[in-house]
């Protein structure tokens, strides 16, 4: 089976939407049980993102 990762990411005042997108993918896999061989992962950046270690990318 191929997973296809779907990174959901998007502007703070977006978040109703963000939950929409991750609904579709999930109502996706529902409804194909991956018998096409595919499988869509929803990535969520504020979730699955891991804060990057080293020097600060932005100056203040």
């Amino acid at each position: 089976m191929r997973i296809i990762k779907v990174l959901i990411a998007s502007p703070s005042d977006v978040g109703e939407e963000r939950k929409i997108a991750e609904e579709v993918i999930t109502d996706w896999n529902t409804r194909h049980k991956g018998n096409n061989g595919l499988w869509l992962e929803p990535v969520l950046w504020e979730l699955d993102a891991a804060p990057e270690m080293g020097k600060l990318v932005i100056a203040a």
